[in-house]
């Protein structure tokens, strides 16, 4: 839209006024944790890398356990063995399918909340920017509840299971298990960008002088 500061002729100069619309970093930032740490969910939700185990009574037998199936940790590298030689089979612990069942959740409240953080940046309505804001941070803070629940009771049932067994056993967590600390806090770091602000505008004007040929 152009203005003209007074009657001219064909060299005067004449003000233009743009609006240009300039992302704020905080909500790019924001919107990228999101989508970084639904991908870093897949990558851990699917190996059996969450707990090693190694009984030592008598042989050694060494397993390595996921939220999905188990394998014996001897022959789980080797995978140009069948499936049923690998020594792997579906995982039958209660409470590994319910941690499985609160990070598939935390998946998908990450995934629409990074969705509705990206929309809201496109948005022209100011009244939908700050809605969308304020509901992306819920969903982000019910998704760090949601892995904190399940990170905290993944180490204490392993350790109540094998402590009820008869057998001498040691364990550790696996990297897949580190991986979702690691999806923690950066649903935590984007959950502060977004609390940090709360100005729905994305847009400035700029105005140039121009002059007319």
């Amino acid at each position: 839209m152009d203005y003209d500061d007074a009657d001219h002729d064909g060299s005067s100069p004449t003000t233009k006024l743009e609006v240009v619309t300039i992302y704020r970093p905080t909500r790019v930032v924001a919107a990228v944790c999101c989508f970084v740490v639904t991908l870093l969910m897949i990558i851990s939700i699917c190996p059996t890398d969450w707990v090693d185990t190694m009984e030592t009574a008598g042989s050694v037998v060494k397993q390595k356990e996921g939220l999905f199936r188990k394998c014996n940790a001897s022959n789980v590298a080797d995978k140009t063995l069948p499936r049923d030689l690998q020594g792997c089979s579906n995982q039958e612990k209660a409470f590994m399918k319910g941690v499985a069942a609160l990070i598939i959740i935390s998946w998908l409240l990450t995934l629409t909340a990074g969705s509705l953080i990206s929309y809201g940046m496109f948005s022209q309505l100011d009244e939908l920017k700050v809605i969308v804001y304020r509901v992306s941070m819920i969903l982000l803070s019910i998704t760090g509840v949601l892995l904190l629940i399940s990170l905290i009771i993944f180490p204490v049932m392993v350790s109540k299971a094998l402590n009820s067994s008869l057998r001498e056993t040691t364990w550790h967590v696996g990297w897949a298990y580190m991986l979702d600390w690691g999806s923690l806090v950066i649903v935590i770091f984007a959950i502060i960008l977004l609390a940090a602000d709360r100005n729905p505008d994305e847009t400035s004007v700029m105005e140039k002088v121009v002059r007319s040929q």
